[in-house]
C-alpha cells in the first residue's frame, strides 16, 4: 500500500501549483468571534497575507459582537500587534443595523478591519501605495443626528416557523412563535416578550390502535432595568406561562434584582465579572396534584448568579455559578455550575471545552402519578432527577502551509 500511496503523493505535489504570497506583505490572522466571510476578505483585500495560524501572523486580529439595543450588533476588533509590530495595539469599534444585508455586512467589516490596518500597514513597504481620503458630509448630513427618533428608541421583532413530517405509521408537528420588543438607552432597558409552541405526535400501530400526544405552551415576560452608576444597575421582572412538559398550567412571578459589574460596563465586549441577586413571588397552577399533593401554591424564591467572560488573545473563558432556593424551606434548592474555555494552545493545535452541571432539589411541580414511558422518551413530561449536566470538547490540529490568501470555490 505505501509502495502505491508513495508515487501518487508525489504526483500531487509536482502537479499542484505553490500556494500564492503577496512578497512585501504583512500577514494577518483573523479570529471571528462573531460571523464574518472570510472568502470575502481574502478576494477583496488582496494586499494582504492571510495565515492560518495565530503564531503566524504580524498581526492578530480578533473580532467580538453583542447585540445593540436597536436589534443591531455592536462589533469590536482588536488588533495585536506581533513579530515587527510587537507592543502595538489598536481597537476598532463600529455598529451594524437591524436587518442588514449579507453584503452590507461584509462591506462594513472589511471597511473597518481597512481602517484598523492603516497604522500597520504604514509601516510597510505598501506605505507608498496608501491613497488617502476623508469623506466630509453634507449640511444637511450633519442634522441627521439631532433629529427625533420616531419610534423612540422601539425596535420590535416576529419569528414564527412550523415543522411538519413523519412516515405511514407516524407523523409529527411543531410549531413556534415569538414576538419581541426592546428599548434600549445608556441609562435603562425595557424588554417584553410573548410567545408559545405547540407540538403533536400521531401513532397510527394498525386499523383501531391509534395514540397521540400533545404537548405545548406561553409566556408572556418582561424587565425593566436601570443603570446606577458606571458598575451597578437595578430591575424589576415580570412573567407567566403554561409549559405541560413541567404539569404547569400556570406560572407567574415577580422579582426585584441588582447586578454588579466589577468591570465597566463599556469593556463588555473584552471582560465581565458579575454579581446578581434576584427575589420575588411566585404563583403555580398545576394540571395534576404534585408530589407534594398540591394543585395550587405562592412560594417565595430567591437566587444569586456570579459570572465570569474573557475574550483573550489565545481563546475565550468563562465560568459562572447560581444558586436558587425557595424561602419556605432552603432544602428545596438548585445549584448550577457552567463554564466553557477555547485554547490556542501551540501552533496548529486548539482545544475547545464547554460544560453545565445542575443539581436539582428544587422540581415541586411534579406531577404525583409520575410520567409514563411514552411520555418520558417524547419527552413531553419531565422525570425526577436530582442531577443533569453535559459536556462536550474537541480539538483540532492543522499543519503544513502557513498561508491560506487563494480561495478556490469550485465544487
Amino acid at each position: 500500500m505505501k509502495n502505491i500511496l508513495l508515487p501518487v503523493l508525489l504526483l500531487f505535489s509536482v502537479a499542484l501549483p505553490a500556494q500564492e504570497t503577496r512578497n512585501g506583505a504583512p500577514t494577518i490572522f483573523l479570529d471571528c468571534q462573531w460571523w464574518c466571510d472570510q472568502q470575502y476578505l481574502k478576494t477583496e483585500m488582496t494586499y494582504l497575507n492571510f495565515v492560518r495560524d495565530r503564531a503566524d501572523a504580524d498581526i492578530f486580529i480578533q473580532q467580538t459582537g453583542l447585540r445593540n439595543g436597536g436589534g443591531g450588533e455592536h462589533l469590536t476588533l482588536f488588533f495585536f500587534g506581533q513579530k515587527q509590530f510587537a507592543g502595538q495595539r489598536d481597537t476598532v469599534v463600529f455598529d451594524l443595523p437591524p436587518a442588514v444585508s449579507e453584503n452590507e455586512s461584509r462591506q462594513a467589516l472589511k471597511q473597518n478591519l481597512e481602517r484598523g490596518l492603516l497604522p500597520y500597514l504604514l509601516q510597510t513597504p505598501l506605505a507608498g501605495r496608501i491613497s488617502f481620503s476623508v469623506e466630509i458630509p453634507e449640511a444637511t448630513d450633519m442634522t441627521i443626528a439631532e433629529q427625533k427618533d420616531p419610534w423612540n428608541f422601539w425596535t420590535f421583532s416576529a419569528r414564527a416557523n412550523m415543522y411538519f413530517g413523519g412516515q405511514e405509521v407516524s407523523k409529527s408537528l411543531e410549531m413556534f412563535g415569538r414576538l419581541e420588543a426592546n428599548r434600549v438607552t445608556e441609562q435603562q432597558k425595557t424588554w417584553i416578550a410573548v410567545g408559545g409552541d405547540y407540538g403533536r405526535n400521531t401513532f397510527q400501530f394498525d386499523d383501531t390502535l391509534k395514540e397521540v400526544y400533545v404537548n405545548g405552551g406561553y409566556f408572556l415576560q418582561a424587565s425593566q432595568v436601570l443603570s446606577i452608576r458606571e458598575h451597578w444597575s437595578y430591575g424589576f421582572f415580570a412573567g407567566g406561562k403554561q409549559a405541560q412538559y413541567n404539569n404547569l398550567k400556570l406560572n407567574a412571578f415577580l422579582d426585584a434584582g441588582l447586578e454588579y459589574n466589577l468591570f465597566a460596563y463599556r469593556e463588555v465586549a473584552r471582560r465581565q465579572l458579575r454579581f446578581r441577586y434576584r427575589v420575588g413571588p411566585r404563583y403555580n397552577r398545576y394540571f395534576d396534584e404534585t408530589i407534594f399533593f398540591k394543585s395550587k401554591e405562592t412560594l417565595f424564591a430567591h437566587s444569586l448568579a456570579l459570572s465570569y467572560q474573557q475574550v483573550f488573545e489565545w481563546g475565550r473563558f468563562n465560568l459562572g455559578f447560581n444558586q436558587s432556593n425557595y424561602l419556605h424551606d432552603w432544602a428545596l434548592n438548585r445549584t448550577n455550575i457552567f463554564g466553557g474555555l477555547e485554547l490556542n494552545l501551540f501552533k496548529g493545535f486548539n482545544f475547545y471545552l464547554d460544560g453545565d452541571f445542575s443539581l436539582v432539589h428544587n422540581q415541586i411541580e411534579l406531577p404525583n402519578g409520575g410520567a409514563s414511558k411514552e411520555e418520558a422518551l417524547l419527552r413531553i413530561r419531565q422525570l425526577q432527577s436530582g442531577y443533569n449536566f453535559y459536556m462536550y470538547f474537541g480539538v483540532s490540529y492543522t499543519f503544513g502551509s502557513i498561508y491560506s490568501n487563494v480561495v478556490n470555490p469550485r465544487f
